[in-house]
This record gives structure tokens, C-alpha cells and sequence, in this order.
């Protein structure tokens, strides 16, 4: 297990554990709310960020892929949270929602980037990363268009 492999492993199960635990504590102290569940996303995006740049910074990934793939990741779960504030029938609540999609791209690169690093041979190819970023992109102009028609 490589230096950066161990850290790697550390950080995604780290983030990953404390995201489960955070929502559940906050439910159970019945301490929830819309602005935790914002830092929540933004604390998903930014872990996600760091790793793609990690990932990039090792050439596990290409730049121009890594910056695109942070790119489309955060306007996506922007874009997303305005359609769910926008079909929200009350004004008085505003609950951020991203969504099962990026939520799922998202940890299935943790688990294809821990397994490129343990591996430490670039098995994951850069048409998968990009397949990521067009989902990614394809999902965002869906909802733009969800967007565009709500009265």
C-alpha cells in the first residue's frame, strides 16, 4: 500500500463515515435544518473536490478532466438545489437537495480512484472520467429545462 494510498483510504472512509453520522445526530438531537443540510452538500463538494484534485495532483487523472469534473460536479448540485427551492410550494422553507445522480458519481469515483491508487497502475481510464463528466453535464441541462418550465 502506497504512502498516498494509505491517506487516500483514510480521508474517503473518513468523510464518508461522518457524512452518514452527521445527519443522523442532527435528526436524532432534532437539531436538522435546511442550512445544515447546505453545509452538508457544500462539506459533500468540497470533500469531492479535494479528492479529484488529489487524484489529478498524483496523475491519476488527467487535468483538464479533474477541473472539468469539479466544475460540472458543483454546478450540477447548484443547478439541482435551485429546481428543488423552486418547486417548493412553500417560500418559507428552503431544503437543498442534490440528489441520488451526483451523490452516486461522486462515491463510485472514491471507489474507483482508491482502486487506482492502490493498483497504482492507471486502470481507470480517462474515458470513464469523462462518462462522469457528461453525465454529469446531461443531468445539469436536464434540470435546466425542469427549471425553465416551472410557473
Amino acid at each position: 500500500l502506497s504512502f498516498l494510498g494509505s491517506y487516500a483510504i483514510i480521508f474517503v472512509f473518513t468523510a464518508v463515515v461522518l457524512d452518514m453520522l452527521d445527519g443522523v445526530l442532527a435528526r436524532y438531537q432534532k437539531i436538522a435544518s435546511p442550512r445544515g443540510k447546505l453545509y452538508d452538500i457544500s462539506a459533500d463538494a468540497l470533500n469531492f473536490c479535494i479528492f479529484i484534485f488529489t487524484l489529478a495532483q498524483y496523475e491519476f487523472i488527467a487535468w483538464p478532466i479533474a477541473i472539468t469534473l469539479i466544475f460540472i460536479s458543483i454546478i450540477s448540485r447548484i443547478i439541482r438545489i435551485i429546481y428543488h427551492k423552486k418547486c417548493d410550494k412553500n417560500t418559507k422553507i428552503f431544503y437543498p437537495v442534490v440528489g441520488f445522480l451526483p451523490n452516486f458519481l461522486s462515491l463510485t469515483s472514491y471507489v474507483l480512484g482508491i482502486l487506482d491508487i492502490l493498483l497504482n497502475n492507471g486502470i481507470i481510464s480517462s474515458q470513464i472520467w469523462t462518462a462522469f463528466v457528461l453525465i454529469l453535464g446531461i443531468d445539469a441541462v436536464r434540470y435546466l429545462f425542469k427549471i425553465s418550465r416551472i410557473k
